[in-house]
């Protein structure tokens, strides 16, 4: 599915008619992803899969799109990679704090506008401060 604030057939009964369930892209110029975990993964291969498509980004539990347990970035990252939010578990020992900060040091580097929350006493979840810290991230991009 592409990433669309209007699907067609929403809200008209699904399944009938023409163009129903079909996704199109909206000339929305304000498209933000975020995603927890694999899905936070998934958040970076989206900002590298479509340059220039997301105002901002927030990968909570997770780091670049290539990532596991260990961790090789790429030379370069894109130029136009957009400004990217972390919210991560110092606990967290399925996707260790490394593999985040890794990626987080090499925005700042390119001067990519990146922030980090990270929380002392979590682990690999849904973190609580991630419900105001993404929203407000999002707000300011």
């Amino acid at each position: 599915m592409s990433p669309s604030a209007d699907r067609e057939g929403e809200g008209e009964g699904e399944g009938e008619g023409e163009g129903a369930g079909e996704a199109s892209v909206s000339p929305c110029s304000r498209l933000y992803t975020t995603g927890i975990s694999s899905g936070g993964f998934m958040t970076s291969r989206m900002a590298v899969s479509y340059p220039g498509l997301f105002r901002a980004i927030a990968i909570h539990s997770a780091g670049f799109a290539t990532c596991s347990a260990v961790c090789v970035l790429p030379t370069s990252l894109p130029d136009d990679h957009p400004p990217t939010l972390f919210v991560h578990g110092a606990l967290d020992l399925v996707v260790t704090t490394p593999i985040m900060t890794m990626y987080r040091d090499a925005l700042a580097d390119d001067a990519v506008d990146v922030d980090a929350v990270v929380v002392d006493d979590g682990a690999h979840e849904w973190l609580a401060e991630a419900a105001t810290a993404i929203p407000d991230w999002f707000v300011r991009h």
